[in-house]
């Protein structure tokens, strides 16, 4: 619209132009005209002083009719021409005055193109300045939230590298749980072997009561005697049996209560990090090399892949990461540093 506005503005001012040379030309016509009808009111004069003369001359004189007669004819043929020319003029004014009205025509239409373009113009500069102030809005708002991802990225950071650190404790956890029902498991055979000695001295124990009616009966006291010599070894033995039960359990609570945390038992002694899981490296590490890394992560039950999909389980990103992250990104594949692989592998940045 800017540059219809711009086009049209010369073609006004030629119009503009046009028309006031076609005044100046149909002014100078009027004048040209006017000078012809003067020209040819002198011719008519001369052309009537002329007749007049010559019919005075033919009532005084008889000499020169001739010569007034070459002089009439010289005067209306100068007349004749000066009609001719005022009529040639008359029609050129005719044919300007014309062109002069289309030529206002056309000035009155530029004009009114003219006030329709600015109009427009107008129009379009508001446009352009609401256009720019929502531009403006829409730059800071695309800026607020560029920080606002930013500062996502870094509480997902931080929130994968505590999640590994979770991993890390649900793995002691678990090993601790199954270090603990193992001990359970343990103490409840104990707890049944008790009570089955505890059973066996009981019953001892009223076998043995049973026997005392008779001694008391024995004026010799040989029988009971001989009764309860042959139940003696049998209760000791229940009794010895109880307390070696009892001594074992105690060592064995003992044991799985001072056990350290980070002892693992033999089941989860290996544990697996990465097991099950895929991961894709991109960027060059500053501390391992690829095959390293690779290998580290095959050893912690992981698979390296080249590209990342929704089934990955960690991108590892180094310097100058490549298309990968993009994609990883698109597909909410958490990420892990250098550092945070070594953290959840376990080893110490400073050993490497």
């Amino acid at each position: 619209m800017f540059h219809q506005a711009d086009a049209q503005a010369p073609s006004s001012r030629w119009l503009e132009i046009s028309l006031e040379t076609s005044q100046a030309t149909l002014t100078a016509l009027e004048n040209q005209v006017a000078d012809l009808w003067a020209t040819q009111q002198e011719l008519e004069n001369a052309l009537a002083t002329a007749q007049s003369a010559q019919t005075e001359a033919s009532l005084n004189t008889t000499g020169q009719p001739t010569t007034l007669a070459a002089e009439l004819r010289q005067v209306q043929s100068e007349l004749a021409q000066a009609q001719q020319q005022a009529q040639a003029s008359q029609q050129q004014l005719q044919s300007l005055t014309e062109q002069k009205a289309m030529a206002e025509d056309l000035y009155s239409q530029a004009q009114a193109e003219v006030s329709d373009l600015q109009v427009k113009n107008a129009v379009l500069e508001e446009q352009s300045t609401v256009s720019q102030t929502a531009l403006s809005t829409a730059e800071n708002r695309f800026r607020a939230l560029e920080q606002q991802a930013n500062e996502a990225d870094q509480v997902l950071r931080t929130v994968t590298a505590e999640n590994v650190a979770l991993e890390r404790q649900i793995v002691t956890v678990n090993a601790d749980r199954d270090r603990l029902a193992e001990a359970l498991q343990q103490t409840k055979q104990t707890a049944e072997q008790l009570e089955n000695q505890v059973n066996r001295l009981q019953t001892a124990l009223a076998s043995t009561s049973l026997t005392k009616p008779s001694e008391q009966a024995d004026p010799q006291g040989n029988s009971g005697e001989d009764r309860h010599g042959n139940d003696g070894p049998a209760v000791e033995e229940a009794t010895a049996e109880l307390a070696e039960s009892s001594v074992k359990g105690s060592e064995t609570v003992a044991q799985t209560e001072l056990a350290p945390e980070t002892e693992q038992s033999p089941s989860t002694g290996n544990s697996q990090p990465l097991a099950g899981k895929s991961v894709v490296i991109t960027g060059r590490l500053s501390m391992l090399s690829s095959q390293q890394a690779e290998k580290l992560i095959v050893e912690a039950g992981g698979k390296v892949t080249k590209m990342p999909s929704s089934k990955t389980g960690y991108i590892v990103v180094g310097d100058n990461p490549g298309s990968k992250l993009q994609k990883a990104a698109k597909q909410n594949v958490p990420q892990l540093n250098e550092a945070e692989l070594l953290a959840l592998l376990g080893l110490s940045p400073e050993n490497m």
